[in-house]
């Protein structure tokens, strides 16, 4: 009788609901992620390791020329640097909290809700992470690469040593206002990437180094546009808001402080380069939506 009752209880109990559906699309999700990783990890690793090679056996040719170049320069970075003015650290973390916290509770009430909705500023934060870091490592590439390429060194240096200041100021910031979990994984690689941008253009010439700060900056713009509408449409995070402006503000001056010097210094952009910047840009965009999902 009891193994029965037994067996007619295990009949009778029904089976968990499983969504076939929702399980594939994450897993496809996850998979074009991990492949879309492994691809950047390559190619980043191949191109650091010839940049690094390349600049290991070339000689050191840099002059005083550059030094007293340099020294020649303005202090444009106090003028210009926006993220240098005071944030409400507390302040925007706790409106990050409350904006989950709110998005959370209206997905348990209208479970239709899309999960890329709730993790849409995490993704964000996740890719400004990344960009930050990668636009340090572009300053830090091109600085690496004047050393042995003296006409770069007397026309760009000081815009690099200007510039590198405001980005790192960027990266501080979004590292001490975004949670733990809205952080890249994948820091080494944005670290090479971005010191390989910095440094092959500059290889080449500081027309092509500027070149490249322009369409990067090109792109960065218009990434923290895309995160400053929402978030001003939304009201909730004005503080949030108010440094994601002061770093898009930043930038700006970069791409137009790039075209400046090189103007200045009698270089012009052709076809190539313009072709080139549609490359930057492009990679920047699919850089950028990697580290959303990594």
């Amino acid at each position: 009788h009891s193994f029965a009752h037994a067996r007619s209880s295990q009949v009778l109990q029904p089976r968990p609901k499983v969504n076939r559906f929702t399980d594939t699309r994450r897993q496809a999700r996850l998979r074009d992620s991990v492949m879309a990783t492994k691809k950047a990890i390559a190619l980043g690793v191949t191109g650091g390791v010839g940049c690094l090679a390349t600049l290991r056996f070339l000689p050191d040719t840099s002059s005083d020329v550059a030094t007293s170049v340099l020294n020649s320069q303005p202090d444009l970075h106090h003028q210009h640097c926006r993220a240098d003015q005071e944030f409400d650290v507390a302040k925007i973390k706790e409106e990050i909290d409350r904006r989950r916290e709110r998005l959370e509770a209206r997905k348990s009430l209208r479970p239709e809700t899309s999960t890329s909705t709730t993790r849409w500023l995490s993704g964000e934060l996740s890719s400004d992470h990344a960009g930050e870091t990668g636009a340090v490592w572009i300053y830090k590439g091109a600085l690496d690469a004047m050393k042995v390429r003296s006409q770069s060194a007397s026309i760009a240096r000081g815009f690099a040593l200007d510039h590198i200041q405001a980005e790192q100021r960027h990266l501080d910031l979004i590292e001490a206002v975004a949670p733990s979990d809205c952080r890249t994984r994948l820091v080494p690689m944005w670290k090479v990437a971005g010191w390989m941008l910095g440094a092959i253009p500059t290889l080449l010439s500081p027309a092509a180094f500027f070149c490249t700060v322009q369409a990067v900056e090109t792109f960065v713009e218009r990434h923290y546009l895309e995160q400053i509408h929402p978030l001003e449409a939304e009201g909730g995070c004005p503080e949030l808001v108010r440094l994601l402006k002061a770093c898009c503000e930043d930038e700006v001056h970069h791409k137009e402080d790039a075209a400046a010097r090189a103007a200045a210094a009698g270089l012009t952009f052709g076809v190539i380069s313009q072709l080139w910047q549609t490359v930057v840009i492009g990679g920047s965009a699919a850089a950028a939506e990697v580290a959303r999902r990594v």
